[in-house]
């Protein structure tokens, strides 16, 4: 991914951050 989990939210539809972040 091209963004940080921590200060940036994804767009709807991705979750690509919830296998990063618990």
């Amino acid at each position: 991914y091209n963004y940080d989990p921590v200060k940036d939210v994804p767009l709807a539809g991705r979750y690509e951050w919830v296998k990063v972040t618990p």
